[in-house]
């Protein structure tokens, strides 16, 4: 069999599959040309495989950028279909011995010795399986096919739910399984540090144009500012940010599309620092604009915030991670530095604001520190888009250790906070990557150091 067959491939354009029904009976489509398909080693289509992939799509997981979390899903379940493959059994005819042989064929090694994969991913891709095939038993009609006791012995624990309801107990995403490798890489998941970026900040001073400098500097404020995905932030509009600069009722809140909630109320609105739209509004007219002249013309403009500088095109995702890799390279970072880090870095921050808040708070009625976190996790899970509750939880086990350790005075930890805010307002103006003359940095510098001024008096 030829191992050119890529396992995972788009349907393609035209596509479409139904969204709903009206109260007339028509059909309403949605475009679905991103949907990926699986592929055997034969080039044949995976029947489970694509099953459980609509599946994935009928629970609204994205399919964004060539398949979004659908595509991730199905490249991890795709090794257990190529393992049943080559080893010429059905899917619905794995046994324990057979996944626990499965597992083991997930630690091979290299040529050179190294692991063809961390202990991280596999376990992901353990977790996924059997979210796959406890899907299969289902469909099966036996719900014990991966059960405690089942024909796969694995099982999921359960975790205490916060308030009292008929059903006090929900299932955890991960998996209790034997022989379950363990996570090799502990600090993957930590905040981008605060050096590094400040590094690629600075980094941007020296892109080959003035438009490169002006677009990537706020690149990367903009995902600091308000933590979103890749794929939310690759989307953003010239109209969310005007939107976010003249709103009276929500101002300064930038409005983000979620990608891990559609088909429900799919956007939140984040609050941002005046300063940085402010940065923004001037990027669109100082550099933006005339790019868009230049390029496909502002009657076919597309609306979409950050722009190729030779095409005016909108940047794609994997753009965006390649520019932050190149960027980094250049700056000499060593270590990680990918924008999702930066997802956690704000997380993290907000949920230090939100604590310091509410302890510096003399009128507060929030007594009971149970009370305290539950509203802290819902304004987080507001804030980046979760749908569960657990899912901040991931983003905080450094920065709850960190307040853990936290015993200074309130007041002294409020001066603290006030000096690193002075801090990045001084960052955000030396950094300006833009050439200005003096009326520009004058006019710009007011800006910024008034936004900051009126965000510390409230």
């Amino acid at each position: 069999m030829s191992s050119k067959i890529s396992s995972i491939k788009s349907v393609g354009s035209g596509f479409q599959l139904p969204l709903y029904a009206t109260a007339h009976g028509k059909v309403k489509m949605k475009n679905s040309g991103e949907l990926p398909i699986v592929r055997l080693p034969d080039g044949k289509p995976s029947f489970w495989g694509n099953l459980f992939c609509l599946h994935l799509h009928a629970k609204g997981l994205s399919t964004f950028n060539r398949g979004g979390t659908i595509r991730t899903y199905l490249m991890a379940i795709s090794l257990l279909l190529k393992y049943a493959f080559y080893n010429s059994i059905s899917i619905t005819d794995i046994t324990n011995s057979r996944f626990q042989h499965f597992m083991a064929s997930l630690r091979a090694k290299r040529l050179d010795g190294e692991n063809k994969r961390k202990g991280k991913r596999i376990r992901r891709v353990i977790y996924q399986s059997l979210d796959f095939l406890e899907f299969v038993g289902e469909m099966m009609g036996n719900a014990d096919f991966v059960s405690k006791q089942g024909v796969i012995r694995a099982y999921r624990p359960t975790e205490k739910k916060p308030f009292n309801t008929e059903n006090p107990y929900t299932r955890s995403s991960s998996w209790i399984v034997e022989d379950l490798p363990l996570d090799d890489a502990p600090g993957e998941g930590l905040a981008i540090g605060i050096d590094t970026v400040k590094a690629l900040k600075n980094e941007t001073r020296n892109c080959s144009s003035s438009f490169l400098s002006a677009r990537n500097h706020l690149i990367f404020e903009i995902f600091e500012a308000t933590g979103g995905r890749r794929g939310e932030l690759a989307r953003q509009t010239v109209k969310s940010i005007y939107d976010a600069i003249n709103n009276l009722k929500t101002p300064n809140c930038l409005r983000i599309d979620s990608l891990k909630q559609q088909g429900k109320s799919s956007s939140r609105e984040v609050w941002v620092n005046p300063a940085v739209l402010s940065m923004a509004d001037d990027y669109i007219k100082r550099s933006r604009q005339r790019v868009m002249r230049q390029t496909i013309g502002t009657s076919n403009d597309h609306g979409f915030l950050f722009i190729a500088e030779r095409t005016g095109r909108p940047l794609s995702i994997n753009y965006l991670t390649t520019l932050t890799h190149n960027l980094k390279k250049k700056a000499g970072i060593e270590g990680k530095a990918h924008l999702h880090q930066f997802r956690h870095l704000f997380i993290q921050n907000l949920h230090h604001d939100l604590n310091l808040t509410l302890d510096s708070s003399v009128d507060s009625k929030i007594q009971g520190y149970a009370d305290r976190n539950e509203i802290i996790i819902l304004k987080l899970m507001q804030s980046a888009g979760h749908r569960s509750r657990s899912s901040p939880i991931h983003y905080l086990k450094q920065a709850q250790q960190e307040l853990a350790a936290l015993e200074l005075p309130d007041k002294l930890v409020m001066r603290n906070r006030i000096f690193d805010k002075l801090d990045d307002a001084i960052l955000m103006i030396s950094e300006r990557g833009t050439p200005m003359s003096d009326r520009e940095y004058r006019k710009f510098t007011d800006t910024v150091l008034m936004a900051f001024l009126k965000e510390l008096k409230q």
